[in-house]
């Protein structure tokens, strides 16, 4: 947008061809609202045809002439373009009212006062920016009565001239009215990679974020669009976002996804090790065999990958009942656990002749003991163990007059592996695991204990819960079966 003052112009009306008639009306509001700021300055705004619109063989004579001379030859008269000025429109402002809400407003007016004391502020803009602008001075003027657009391109027209004039005010309010629609909220990362105001850019990044947070944003749901997101939008999705996957192993496959649709060419590879996407995935939480995949993949950086991969092994094969806690003397945040739709667990098998045996370690902190009260329940990672596929899930059963702790065991496969499993559920005490429930079932079908500690839920986790220890709550079910 081209801004200009001209001091000794005095204010005028051209007769109006087509066009929006946007800032006529907020001439008309003006006029008719009783307002608190008193009018000192005219500021005219010229409308201007697009450029691109005109080429000087469709002007005036003298026109063409005048563009003409600018260039000598080389087809002159078809290269140059000068706007043509479809209309003039002429609005009492407050200069102070537009000079604290819009920082570049303040630069002009004060320009205005050092090259002339006639109070007449110029602005030319193209016709198809009237909208927009009109949508700004009346979010500066009426910011309780102002009618908010209705559509997203209207939206980002109106945060785009926020933008040209630094109208922080109305920025917020184009951004609090894209955050209210999550394919909407998603594009703030995208736009913030585009503004050059970087207090807008800032406000974009943060806002999108808190909306997150109270908003998981569901990665499966939304990819199509975050895929086309640039770098900047990932890194600020990763870094701050609260994520709504069910597991890890979402993440990691989306990271792939984006390396692969914007890194296709291998010089590509070399520059996507040089924004080290593995530093968003927790490798701790992910499956042993997409560890060991990740390190064939030339999108992460060798060095970084290697040691990604080593400490999560060593976190692993630690302490099996450890959760959420981070690596002593690590520096990332990779051990973090995210706050995932299924609860990771850790399985350690063993396997004797012909017998089989896997130990699969589990824990709930006391808050996601009490999120399931009364009727709820929380699913943990699949797992595959013998020729099925095995699922865990806790949840509060409600009995007559109580409630108590339910822990049930799914196990899917072909129906042709007719396997007998026997199972150990136990509970850590005392710092040391202690069965309290054995029993067997058969494969393709579950194993339920409805009442895992053999009293109401309300006796068994009291202030005193000898079961709670850290907060947390650890268990373990083991699985064993002969071949």
């Amino acid at each position: 947008m081209e801004a200009f003052l001209r001091s000794k112009e005095s204010p005028c009306k051209k007769s109006e061809e087509d066009g929006s008639q946007a800032l006529k009306r907020f001439q008309s509001l003006i006029g008719k609202c009783e307002l608190r700021h008193c009018t000192d300055s005219f500021l005219i705004v010229r409308i201007a045809k697009p450029q691109s619109d005109i080429a000087t063989e469709d002007l005036p004579k003298h026109a063409a002439e005048e563009s003409i001379s600018v260039k000598e030859g080389n087809e002159a008269s078809f290269s140059t373009y000068i706007p043509m000025i479809l209309r003039v429109v002429a609005i009492n402002v407050n200069s102070d009212l537009l000079s604290q809400n819009s920082i570049q407003f303040l630069k002009l007016f004060n320009e205005m006062k050092k090259e002339s004391k006639v109070g007449h502020l110029i602005i030319q803009i193209e016709a198809s920016e009237e909208d927009a602008f009109a949508g700004l001075l009346e979010c500066i003027y009426f910011p309780t009565q102002f009618e908010s657009p209705s559509s997203y391109a209207e939206i980002v027209d109106l945060l785009s001239m926020s933008e040209k004039y630094q109208a922080l005010s109305c920025a917020k309010k184009c951004i609090s009215l894209l955050t209210e629609r999550p394919e909407w909220a998603l594009s703030c990362f995208e736009l913030a990679a585009k503004v050059h105001w970087v207090d807008l850019s800032h406000l974009l990044t943060k806002s999108v974020k808190q909306y997150f947070n109270y908003n998981p944003c569901h990665l499966i749901s939304h990819k199509n669009e975050l895929l086309k997101l640039p770098f900047v939008g990932i890194e600020a999705l990763f870094s701050g976002v609260a994520l709504d996957v069910e597991t890890e192993d979402v993440i990691y496959q989306f990271i792939l996804d984006w390396a692969k649709t914007h890194c296709q060419n291998p010089e590509d590879c070399c520059s996507a090790k040089e924004l080290h996407l593995e530093s968003f995935i927790h490798f701790p939480y992910l499956a042993c065999h997409k560890l060991e995949e990740a390190l064939q993949y030339e999108y992460f950086d060798r060095e970084s990958i290697n040691k990604a991969v080593i400490e999560a092994l060593n976190f692993k094969i630690g302490a099996p009942y450890r959760r959420r806690l981070a690596s002593e003397g690590c520096d990332s945040n990779q051990f973090i656990e995210r706050d995932y739709r299924q609860t990771p667990i850790r399985v350690i098998r063993l396997s004797a002749f012909q017998l089989e045996c896997c130990k699969v370690y589990f824990s709930l902190t006391e808050n996601e003991v009490w999120e399931m009260y009364p009727e709820g329940r929380r699913e943990f990672e699949t797992f595959r163990f013998g020729p099925h596929l095995f699922s865990l899930v806790a949840a509060c059963s409600n009995g007559t007059k109580r409630h108590y702790f339910q822990l049930s065991i799914t196990a899917e496969g072909n129906h042709s592996h007719e396997v007998v499993y026997a199972i150990k559920y136990e509970v850590m005490c005392q710092e040391k695991f202690m069965p309290i429930e054995r029993g067997t079932f058969v494969g393709n079908g579950t194993y339920f204990c409805d009442n895992l500690f053999n009293k109401s839920w309300e006796d068994t986790f009291t202030d005193d819960c000898r079961f709670l220890l850290g907060g947390i709550l650890h268990l373990c079910v083991e699985i064993t079966y002969f071949q």
